[in-house]
């Protein structure tokens, strides 16, 4: 009887494996045995690859874009302490500058304890104390301690925005967002570069001041758009909350 039942089941496993519609099955497409095509070129695919994917994506694009804001705050942190620290006006305040270098921290833990987008907000939050501080900076080490602050929120970012970007993102445009990532950090240089290339003339601490206050305005905004974004569905996995990872990922395919 169990020989009977065995040789049954070989027959229609095998009846299915010749069966074009068992190719359909799970999350593959329908594919003629004779196409000489490779299997990855026949495969379904969640949107289309490259630039014009991003736009066929426009809701992961948007959380995509809101993560690179991270990478907009790191670049724009550099350019701005580069130029900075040889203003005239910051050096009269803080000769003991230029014997000193300061440097940043990451935290990598917490995207796994708070998830990825909270960790997201902790770090743009820990880097908008840091810049409050440092535009109010009154004495050395109190700019000293605004620039460790700031670091480790900047250092966090530059961490967990391409994490959680990587991991939202489908297969088919994952590399064009965190090449975005790479975008946001150099224009956020540029950007820090005019900023205080325009303030260096205004005669007073404003002209280092207003730099490090400007800084804040794209961290509100990353802030509050963490609201507004799903969960990393492997981070909801890793929870054991599988049910809503599902609908995090039918939510952005």
């Amino acid at each position: 009887m169990d020989e009977k039942k065995i040789s049954s089941a070989e027959d229609t496993l095998g009846h299915l494996e010749e069966s074009p519609d068992f190719l359909q099955r799970g999350f593959t497409v329908s594919v003629d045995m004779e196409n000489p095509a490779p299997v990855w070129e026949l495969r379904r695919t969640y949107t289309k690859s490259g630039i014009s994917g991003l736009f066929a994506s426009r809701y992961v694009f948007t959380c995509a874009l809101l993560a690179t804001l991270g990478g907009l705050l790191f670049g724009y942190d550099q350019g701005v302490v580069s130029i900075t620290l040889v203003m005239p006006q910051f050096l009269d305040d803080f000769p003991e500058v230029s014997a000193n270098a300061s440097g940043a921290m990451n935290q990598g833990w917490l995207a796994d304890k708070i998830s990825r987008k909270w960790s997201i907000f902790v770090a743009g939050i820990i880097f908008m104390i840091g810049g409050a501080l440092q535009t109010g900076a009154a004495s050395f080490a109190m700019l000293t301690v605004a620039r460790f602050i700031g670091g480790i929120g900047v250092g966090m970012l530059a961490m967990v925005s391409p994490l959680y970007i990587g991991e939202i993102a489908p297969p088919e445009i994952r590399g064009t967002l965190l090449v975005l990532q790479e975008l946001c950090i150099v224009t956020g240089i540029v950007i820090a570069f005019y900023i205080t290339y325009g303030t260096r003339y205004i005669p007073s601490f404003w002209a280092w001041r207003l730099p490090f206050l400007i800084q804040l305005i794209p961290a509100m905004f990353m802030c509050t758009g963490v609201f507004f974004i799903p969960y990393s569905p492997r981070w909801l996995c890793q929870q054991g909350r599988h049910e809503e990872s599902l609908q995090t990922l039918a939510k952005i395919r």
